[in-house]
This record gives C-alpha cells, sequence and structure tokens, in this order.
C-alpha cells in the first residue's frame, strides 16, 4: 500500500496542509476537496501548504476550482519547481494564493494574516506534520 502523501491540520482558522513528494491520488484530493467544500464563505477560508513536491494534476486543479475555492486565501511553502507550476496554475483561477520559498514562512503568514503571536503554532504544526510524513524538517521553523 502506497504511503498517504499528504496530511492536515486546522490551527486556529487557518488549515495547514503538508504534502510529501508525491502527486495526490485522486482519492486524497478528495480529502482536500472536502475541506474546501465544507468552508461556506471561501472568501473566509485560508490555507497554509507546504510541499516537498507533490502537486495536484491538471484535473485535480480543474475539480479544486469546481470545489469554489477561486477565493480561498493561500500561502504554498516550496522548493519544487513542479509544484510552483501548479500553484501559478491554480492562480490562474484564485488570484489569493502566493507562492514562497521555504525559508519565506514569515511572508506566508504576512499572506494569510496570521498574529505575530500565533506564529509559533504555525510553525510547530508544520515540523508535526513534516514529521508524521518522515520529512526532514525545513527551514521554515
Amino acid at each position: 500500500m502506497r504511503p498517504k502523501s499528504f496530511v492536515s491540520r486546522k490551527v486556529r482558522e487557518v488549515v495547514v496542509f503538508v504534502h510529501g513528494t508525491q502527486a495526490p491520488t485522486d482519492e486524497e484530493w478528495e480529502e482536500v476537496l472536502d475541506v474546501y467544500r465544507r468552508k461556506p464563505d471561501q472568501s473566509s477560508f485560508r490555507c497554509l501548504v507546504y510541499t516537498a513536491g507533490g502537486a495536484p494534476n491538471p484535473t485535480q486543479r480543474a475539480r479544486l476550482r469546481e470545489a469554489g475555492q477561486g477565493r480561498a486565501r493561500i500561502a504554498v511553502l516550496t522548493a519544487s519547481a513542479v509544484a510552483r507550476a501548479a500553484g501559478i496554475a491554480v492562480g490562474w483561477f484564485n488570484p489569493q494564493i502566493q507562492i514562497y520559498g521555504l525559508k519565506d514562512i514569515e511572508k506566508a503568514l504576512d499572506h494569510l494574516h496570521v498574529p505575530t503571536a500565533q506564529r509559533g503554532e504555525f510553525r510547530q504544526a508544520l515540523a508535526e506534520l513534516q514529521n508524521a510524513l518522515g520529512l526532514a524538517l525545513t527551514g521554515t521553523g
């Protein structure tokens, strides 16, 4: 059985996703879509995404758009060219997505309007989720 390609957790009012190196399966992507579908007001929905390279394929990105993700505020942390390209493609229908390097956690949290006093919780969640996927901890801490 293939290991899971991502894990997630809600931290305060922000959903934190950590993706490994593999692209999500369609079944896994459905879990991501369910997170978006449960949020009735997409304009107030915020996500922090870390990816070691796993990214949605074109069909999965289209399904994300259909799920109403077009107004969610999203910050993506990655060093992967593939994940960066996928994020740019998502940005064609969601101008609220921003893509950052792995060391740009402060800029990502600024984009998500996370108060300074709460930022340690996000660094901790990223480290725990990275560990859960067996990823090496990055410079996001």
